[in-house]
């Protein structure tokens, strides 16, 4: 008996990393916010664009050894006109597993996006993803939601998003 508990134990610290490296291979894409955080956070529309993490040169973005460093577009619609942000972020690969098929990573925002008010964005934030389907992004500070939204897989297919270093 105690051998099966050692062997189970094992292969779940085993799977255990490569089930959170999974559900970040499933970030890449296009997000789009849903219609009922749009109405309560007083927008016509918000999406986010994470592209590929393999940047060509990491160590000019990020600081951390045991994260992934993404491209990241975020447009916001309102009213008064429209946001456009494009920036990096790192995500923590130390992710924790809070429900069912649902994972938190931390990431940090570089270069936060600022309008005449000031930011518009915290550069400390959590994402809550279900693989492919269902994002979450939370400020660390006051646990406010920055962003909820969906995948648009049709979106996603569509757009080719690559970074380029410009001292090539």
């Amino acid at each position: 008996m105690i051998i099966i508990v050692v062997v189970i134990i094992i292969l779940l610290w085993l799977i255990y990393p490569s089930v959170k490296s999974q559900c970040l291979n499933k970030l890449n894409g296009f997000w789009v916010a849903d219609d009922d955080f749009c109405q309560n956070s007083g927008i016509d529309l918000m999406t986010i664009f994470f592209g590929d993490y393999d940047i060509k040169d990491k160590s000019i973005y990020s600081k951390k050894s045991n994260s992934r460093t993404y491209l990241c577009w975020i447009l916001i619609i309102n009213q008064s006109g429209q946001f456009n942000h494009i920036t990096i972020v790192d995500i923590d690969l130390n992710g924790k597993h809070i429900r069912s098929d649902q994972y938190e990573f931390e990431l940090e925002l570089h270069d936060a996006p600022t309008d005449s008010n000031g930011p518009i964005f915290p550069t400390s934030l959590k994402i809550q993803i279900v693989p492919g389907e269902f994002l979450t992004i939370i400020n660390s500070d006051d646990d406010s939601k920055v962003f909820e939204g969906t995948k648009n897989e049709d979106a996603s297919k569509a757009i080719e998003f690559n970074i380029e270093n410009s001292e090539s």
